[in-house]
């Protein structure tokens, strides 16, 4: 490992610039008693790079570091002068080359049964991190002038693990570790034996040939944002900056991962942004059918609160319309129903609703796991599911977000690659402990993600998915394959089992009243306009929409506000005639009515008239009347009159799609109608009928009278008592009463 002169020379200006540091009182830098042991205030040398994190022994790693800011490796080995502030001490006497040197220390793995009764494997690394060391088993001391620097500020610090010493001397670079493990390490600098400058990682060792390794454990992650869908007044979508900036995070993620990447986001956000940022977009384009896009309705709606409100139809319509947005060369990529990322509360009304839709698992953050009744919060084995019940005893699995990862992915690193080796050795922790308890981590996932399963520094997770894509002991897996792979988790012999709330905060039930107004009165407006009208459609669009979280109360008011003003200018567009009374002189007639329309385009209404008592019959007794615009329209009725006589006549205006009897009437008036259908020339002649058939029936008695007197007095005639059988007798005595002989 020889390095040329000149890299030599810059070794000792790099030491004399080192050796007028101001170094830490070495009574309080030592945490153990082992002098190697380095205090928590030492400067940090940066991890920029660590090739492996679990090998077998004979493999080499290599460990680049970046050195404190002021010093330029690459300056120094070019011209042997330092780039430190000028305005630090002047060293008093330059080191000599071997002065300066990289010490590489092992310590007692984490994972070791000396470490047992202090604590599960997780929390030793992190007492690790946190500079609580455990004794040192071994270390290698590399000279400067035998590292090569790969660009500036930067050190190449190849170790090797535990290498055969049966076929070769153990060399100057060789770390023995002696078994199986997962070892703290420290890269310090010394200065003529001091140190200096120390960074902590880990290196896992692993089993040796021929031995049996436990199975891998898996890791799914998940992300998302949370970027409001904001909605103009145009019912564009609002991509302003910060979005921008999310997006734009997001697809960072997307190109960098080597891990299956589970997302969620509005779909609106993506659509929109062709429009807004056609660059963006096209990066989008590119990478999102590397990613699963969980479901999501077309504009954001609340589950609980569509349940809530009885409208678990809406969220299905929208559900599936948010679907059918990815698929295009625009926005590729599948859409996952089967799981959804719970990052607000959700009810037990909700819960069903999503169940019902074919949702089957949950992921779940940890604060929201947290207060559900039935959790045992931190006790929770986060790489095992636990069940969520429904009251109709149905269940979703449910999957909660690491809870140290997560806390750990939050928030950008100013060590990205430090934080990705600790994130790989954190999950190796946990297999180990998984496997500590008897179990099988072929069992088991870890799902990664922030604790708010929010976007994660790019930086971070791109070395945490290469490495743990490449670390023996994890493998990687998607959301999809959590139920199908994970056991749930048991407590005291009884599987973990939460409840959802009864109900959630969320509450659109407000906006569903402002809906069904506005569709009630917005459909009589619309009755009244032309089908080639385009304001209807537009009104459609805008009601529907208030529903959601993407219309602000703002843009809700403003809404409301912009409607009513339109419908109330249709609907008090038309003038009904002035009273008008009239004279039906006949039996029919026609009525002529007047009506005015002030509005600059074509309406349409549903003119009816009635009389009391229907002594008037109307044909149509009610129609639709086309009025045109800014002028006045006659419109003519048919009378058939039923009697005479003077009475009301009620004329109502209704918009189109109205019935009779209409609470809200457009207009109405009210007439006197004076009929004289059956007086003058008529009375006349029925009266002369009458005066005829009178005089008949007259004429008629009399005639009969006449008759039975006459058929009376010829009974009584002598010429009739002969023609009787009586010739002996005279016509007197054909009337005597004396008896026969």
């Amino acid at each position: 490992m020889r390095r040329p002169a000149a890299f030599a020379a810059a070794t000792i200006a790099l030491a004399t610039m080192l050796s007028g540091w101001t170094l830490p009182d070495r009574t309080t830098a030592v945490v153990h008693a082992d002098s190697r042991h380095a205090a928590a205030d030492l400067p940090a040398l940066t991890l920029v790079d660590q090739d492996h994190v679990s090998v077998p022994p004979g493999t080499t790693v290599t460990f680049t570091v970046g050195v404190p800011s002021g010093v330029d490796i690459a300056a120094l080995a070019a011209t042997g002068t330092s780039t430190a502030d000028p305005t630090a001490p002047t060293a008093p006497t330059a080191p000599t080359a071997s002065a300066v040197e990289v010490e590489v220390v092992a310590y007692q793995p984490i994972d070791s049964p000396a470490a047992a009764g202090q604590g599960d494997t997780r929390q030793r690394m992190a007492d690790v991190v946190a500079g609580k060391l455990p004794p040192a088993v071994g270390s290698v001391a590399l000279p400067l002038s035998a590292l090569s620097s790969p660009v500036t500020g930067q050190l190449d610090v190849p170790v090797v693990i535990d290498g055969d010493a049966a076929a070769a001397p153990a060399t100057s670079d060789t770390l023995t570790l002696g078994h199986p493990g997962i070892y703290p390490i420290t890269i310090d600098l010394r200065v003529a034996g001091v140190e200096t400058a120390r960074v902590i990682t880990f290196v896992q060792r692993d089993v040796d040939a021929g031995a049996t390794a436990a199975p891998p454990l898996a890791v799914a992650l998940a992300v998302g944002t949370d970027a409001p869908v904001v909605l103009d007044d145009t019912g564009g979508v609002i991509i302003d900056e910060a979005t921008i900036a999310q997006l734009t995070t997001l697809v960072q993620i997307l190109e960098t991962s080597v891990m299956p990447t589970t997302v969620h986001v509005a779909p609106q956000l993506l659509a929109a942004l062709r429009h807004t940022d056609a660059p963006l977009a096209d990066r989008f384009a590119a990478v999102l059918d590397t990613a699963t896009i969980l479901s999501a309705p077309m504009l954001p709606l609340d589950p609980s609160a569509a349940a809530a409100a009885a409208q678990r139809d809406l969220y299905t319509q929208w559900l599936a319309q948010g679907e059918d947005l990815f698929g295009s060369a625009d926005l590729p990529g599948t859409t996952l129903r089967a799981a959804t990322a719970v990052t607000a509360p959700l009810s037990e009304p909700g819960g069903e609703l999503l169940r019902d839709l074919g949702t089957r698992l949950l992921l779940l953050t940890p604060s929201l796991y947290d207060s559900l009744e039935g959790s045992i919060k931190g006790y929770t084995d986060t790489s095992q599911l636990v069940q969520v019940r429904l009251d109709d005893n149905r269940t979703f699995d449910a999957a909660i977000v690491d809870r140290r990862i997560g806390a750990r992915l939050t928030q950008p690193s100013a060590t990205p690659f430090l934080n990705a080796v600790y994130t790989t050795v954190d999950l190796l922790a946990d297999r180990q402990d998984i496997v500590g308890r008897g179990g099988n981590p072929r069992r088991h996932t870890v799902l990664i993600g922030t604790d708010a399963l929010g976007l994660p520094d790019p930086a971070t997770l791109a070395p945490i998915t290469a490495l743990i894509s490449t670390t023996s002991g994890l493998s990687v897996t998607a959301v999809s394959q959590l139920s199908a792979t994970t056991d749930t988790l048991l407590n005291d012999g009884d599987e973990v089992t939460v409840n959802l709330p009864a109900t959630t905060p969320a509450d659109i039930s407000g906006r569903i009243v402002l809906q069904t107004s506005l569709r009630a009165t917005g459909s009589r407006a619309a009755s009244m306009l032309i089908d080639a009208d385009p304001r209807p459609a537009q009104w459609q669009d805008e009601t529907d929409t208030l529903p959601s979280s993407a219309v602000t109360d703002a843009r809700a008011a403003a809404i409301k506000s912009d409607l009513e003003a339109q419908y109330a200018t249709i609907l008090g567009s038309v003038q009904a005639p002035p009273g008008l009374d009239f004279t039906l002189t006949g039996r029919t007639g026609t009525v002529r009515l007047k009506f005015h329309n002030s509005a600059d385009y074509p309406v349409k209404v549903r003119v009816g008239l009635g009389a009391a008592s229907n002594k008037l019959i109307f044909f149509p007794p009610e129609d639709v009347h086309l009025l045109a615009p800014n002028a006045d329209t006659e419109i003519k009725i048919k009378i058939q009159a039923r009697s005479n006589g003077r009475f009301p006549v009620y004329l109502t205006v209704l918009a189109p799609i109205d019935t009779s009897g209409a609470a809200s009437p457009l207009a109405t008036a009210r007439f006197t109608a004076t009929v004289a259908a059956l007086s003058g020339l008529g009375n006349l002649v029925t009266g002369a009928a009458l005066l005829v058939l009178l005089t008949w029936w007259v004429r008629h008695f009399r005639i009969n009278r006449r008759r039975r007197a006459a058929a009376a007095a010829q009974g009584r005639h002598p010429v009739s008592v002969i023609a009787e059988g009586h010739p002996d007798l005279s016509p007197d005595a054909a009337t005597s009463t004396l008896p026969d002989p």
